[in-house]
């Protein structure tokens, strides 16, 4: 019928306990904030195991929902 393996069933079991879970907290990504420096190419950087780039990916996907609204 498809391409679908036994884990796909098995994540899709777990999305769907995930989404009955109730209300979700507040994620935090805070990791190397006190370290963080910008590299030569302008951009903010961090140590490897800071959460820079997860920060850098969530203000993008904010500018964008916002961008998307205000057409």
């Amino acid at each position: 019928m498809g391409f679908g393996t036994p884990d796909d069933g098995e994540a899709w079991e777990r999305v769907q306990k995930g989404s009955m879970a109730g209300k979700d907290g507040w994620i935090l990504v805070n990791r190397g904030m006190g370290n963080l420096h910008t590299s030569k190419d302008g951009n903010v950087a961090g140590a490897v195991c800071s959460e820079t780039g997860m920060r850098g990916a969530y203000q993008k996907y904010k500018e964008m929902m916002a961008a998307t609204e205000a057409k």
